[in-house]
């Protein structure tokens, strides 16, 4: 598939299209999202590859490094809650502005709540590959134009 033809079925789409049109260039699309998902999969561990032997990779403002994979989870949400409330002197609209959909802003309650009461209340997890076990490396890129 190119993406040539892609764009052409996307140009012929419209309300007049058949299902199986709208079907078919749906289904032209989603093989082309796979297939740029696994070249950019193929692309970081290469450039992850590369800056481990040459050092980060500067292009103009941006930066690319290797980190590490990682998400924080909420130990205990009422616990975590009930400390925001305590931190906020009870001001509910202050611990709301600190919450997300997940829900928890972790880096704005870190600030709030401080380093060890923080570490009490959520875990940062490392993201291990599946089939090493080790830490899963990803590309990171840093604009730093929004650096201050």
């Amino acid at each position: 598939m190119k993406t040539d033809d892609v764009d052409t079925a996307l140009i012929r789409l419209g309300d007049h299209s058949s299902a199986d049109e709208v079907a078919a260039t749906l289904e032209q699309v989603v093989l082309l999202q796979q297939k740029a998902r696994e070249f950019k999969r193929d692309l970081d561990r290469e450039i992850i590859s590369w800056i481990k032997k040459n050092g980060d990779l500067q292009l103009g403002d941006i930066r690319y490094y290797v980190g590490r994979k990682k998400r924080v989870k909420v130990r205990s949400g009422s616990e975590a809650l009930s400390a925001m409330v305590v931190a906020a002197s009870g001001d509910i609209g202050t611990v709301a502005d600190l919450m997300a959909a997940q829900p928890w802003k972790h880096g704005a309650v870190k600030k709030q709540l401080g380093d060890a009461k923080f570490a009490e209340l959520f875990e940062e997890i490392i993201e291990d590959d599946l089939k090493t076990g080790k830490p899963t490396e990803v590309l990171k890129r840093l604009d730093e134009s929004f650096v201050r």
